[in-house]
């Protein structure tokens, strides 16, 4: 397994050599949390447009986990899938380290 920074969003992937010993990354798989009681949901506003790391900022304390919002709502672009007044749900901090296990 790699090192990667805390809260990366390649924090499960690892590195792999090919036959020429060329190393590549193999990605993770999508995080898949189910919804929960302590999940908070937001409705997006002019300020968080193509901005999920400024809403990952505000609600975790840190814009490392924006990848962690937009897996859980399937955002595959967040510069394009983003719209205002659409709905995100967030997962708690707390259930997040508990699935990263850090």
């Amino acid at each position: 397994m790699a090192n990667f920074k805390q809260y990366s969003r390649y924090f499960n992937s690892q590195i792999f050599h090919d036959r020429s010993n060329k190393r590549f990354l193999q990605l993770r798989a999508s995080i898949i949390l189910a919804p929960a009681e302590d999940d908070i949901y937001v409705t997006i506003s002019q300020t968080y447009i193509n901005r999920v790391d400024l809403l990952s900022n505000d609600i975790y304390g840190t814009p490392d986990l924006w990848w962690i919002i937009c897996d859980c709502n399937n955002i595959q672009d967040p510069l394009k899938d983003l719209t205002i007044g659409s709905t995100l749900r967030i997962p708690s901090f707390d259930r997040i380290l508990t699935f990263m296990q850090f």
